[in-house]
């Protein structure tokens, strides 16, 4: 059985709406996605997340992917690595029309063009007692790519030693944000550390750009 597998379950109506998928601890190597659907659905890692990995590695895909989901969706005691983001997505996450909870989760040693650790686009999720370590971007955001009207908010969370701009010549040259990039967006920290980030160009910790309090709005 799959992590994928219990959460098609889910979104099919062949488990109940409002399920949780408890993950035993261990190596779990896919990339988990949750698309297009209004069900609500919990995935927790039962021993927590120093003890459930999952490794997307071999799917050359985002880690964790969650795309215009309207429902509950919360990911909890996971850690998420391996991945690989392209064009608008992120290595280790990305998040789009969506607003997951995310409890005790770890995305790291990922990479992907512009936020490694992972993009969040016009969504608004919700990160507490989580850490974004040791991602790579190419370009922008080594940690996180926020944009687009995406009001985020992280409580007691970890962003460290994470990398942008290490894409060589031209990309790698205007690298900036190595933990956090925000454009458009309008992201809320409350006692969380941002440490130990380099970027090539600007911004080793954060870099603001464009409008807080977009007009875009919340997702």
């Amino acid at each position: 059985p799959t992590i994928q597998a219990a959460i098609n379950a889910v979104v099919s109506g062949a488990a109940p709406d409002g399920s949780t998928v408890e993950v035993q601890p261990g190596t779990y190597r896919e990339a988990p996605m949750i698309a297009g659907s209004g069900k609500s659905i919990t995935v927790r890692g039962v021993s927590g997340s120093g003890s459930t990995i999952v490794d997307a590695s071999l799917a050359s895909l985002p880690a964790l992917r969650v795309y215009v989901a309207s429902g509950s969706v919360r990911i909890e005691g996971l850690t998420f690595r391996g991945g690989v983001g392209g064009p608008g997505t992120g290595g280790g996450f990305t998040f789009q029309e969506s607003s997951p909870t995310l409890v005790d989760v770890v995305f790291e040693s990922n990479r992907s063009i512009d936020g490694a650790g992972g993009v969040i686009f016009k969504s608004s999720p919700t990160f507490s007692h989580c850490e974004i370590r040791n991602n790579t971007a190419d370009r922008f955001g080594g940690g996180l790519l926020i944009i687009t009207g995406s009001r985020p908010t992280f409580s007691d969370c970890r962003i460290r030693d994470n990398v942008s701009g290490a894409g060589g010549a031209g990309m790698g040259n205007i690298g900036m944000g190595g933990g956090v990039h925000i454009n458009d967006a309008s992201p809320t920290f409350r006692g969380c550390l941002i440490a130990g980030n380099r970027s090539k160009f600007a911004a080793g910790g954060i870099i603001l750009i464009g409008l807080y309090n977009s007009a875009y709005g919340a997702a």
